[in-house]
């Protein structure tokens, strides 16, 4: 096809076109100072030209929306298939999730019990010491084949109280309060459990033969009768079975002959009919451990038995300001367990 430009044309296209072979793009950018052009480019004028209300307005929200199929992604996706065929509950169960929660909450609410049972035990065993002027701390801590020849009411829980450390709190004597607020529970807990039990029972024998039939005195002398005998069962078969009554199990002691071992069958009998004497004659009985070097009540002493902390492998860690203060008021009292401060920050 001929070249219908005129000469001129014709002339600058070849010059222009020679000039442009000769330019290196690389050697024009390497001369552009591209901060130098930045600083003059006014952004803050740019963006204040910008009317968003107007981009927004021009967008289509639903037909972007529509043009999406998100339905059909998530109801066919291999992803929606795999979480509609999984079952948590197997591995839930397996990894035993609940159960941790549940015994971790359990057991810490339960430790937390004993541990100020076992600070407020020892707190009276001290103060009751001072008043009758006597050196509780040189009486042994607990029978010497479960704590060696440890003494005071705490033993080594001293060092403990001042610290951090872990102490192992099985087969030290329970004191007096440890003792009363263990027979108290299971006392209220056995009487709850006999008027609730003959309530329900009386009820349904009425129904049955008649409301006139269980009431006046016959019946009352039947529901002591019967009280004292669910009581006899309350005390004794526990201890025969694991060696302690639910509320001593819920504080964590067990009762013990002399010796820190298991007694038997004659021990723990004899043990709970003096025991009935011991707490209805106002709780004398239970004063008695004020006075014994090893704690013991007056049915204790009769049967040949004691009661003993028993929290198995369990330490406890009662660090507090209440049992700092319990162990800086014995190191005080001048007892044979009393110690420095700076043994005790090296125990």
């Amino acid at each position: 096809m001929p070249d219908r430009r005129l000469p001129g044309e014709r002339l600058a296209g070849e010059i222009a076109t020679a000039v442009l072979r000769n330019i290196d793009p690389d050697q024009i950018l390497a001369g552009v100072d591209v901060d130098a052009v930045a600083q003059r480019i006014d952004v803050d004028a740019i963006v204040a030209r910008i009317d968003l209300d107007a981009l927004v307005e021009r967008l289509d929200i639903e037909a972007i929306a529509q043009r999406v199929p998100i339905e059909r992604m998530i109801g066919t996706s291999e992803l929606q298939r795999a979480i509609d065929q999984l079952d948590l509950e197997p591995a839930l169960r397996r990894a035993g999730l609940a159960d941790i929660v549940a015994d971790s909450v359990g057991r810490s609410t339960l430790d937390t019990v004993r541990r100020r049972v076992v600070v407020i035990d020892a707190l009276g065993q001290r103060l009751i010491g001072r008043v009758l002027r006597q050196d509780v701390d040189s009486w042994p801590a607990g029978p010497s084949a479960l704590v060696g020849e440890e003494t005071g009411p705490l033993g080594d829980l001293d060092g403990t109280l001042a610290g951090e450390a872990g102490w192992d709190v099985s087969g030290h004597y329970v004191g007096p309060v440890g003792r009363i607020l263990a027979a108290a529970g299971d006392v209220v807990a056995a009487v709850g459990a006999w008027s609730l039990l003959t309530s329900v029972s009386v009820q349904l024998l009425s129904q049955v033969f008649g409301a006139d039939q269980f009431g006046g005195p016959t019946a009352a002398v039947v529901w002591g009768i019967g009280l004292a005998l669910w009581l006899a069962g309350w005390f004794l078969l526990p201890l025969e079975v694991v060696g302690r009554t639910p509320a001593m199990s819920l504080l964590g002691m067990r009762v013990a002959d002399r010796d820190g071992q298991v007694p038997g069958f004659g021990a723990l009998f004899g043990r709970t009919l003096a025991q009935a004497p011991s707490t209805l004659l106002f709780g004398v009985g239970y004063l008695v451990p004020l006075f014994d070097r090893h704690r013991r009540a007056a049915h204790d002493l009769v049967a040949g038995t004691t009661v003993v902390w028993d929290w198995g492998e369990r330490e406890a860690t009662i660090a507090s300001p209440l049992g700092r203060w319990v162990a800086q008021d014995g190191r005080q009292g001048g007892g044979s367990d009393a110690r420095t401060n700076a043994e005790l920050e090296t125990a």
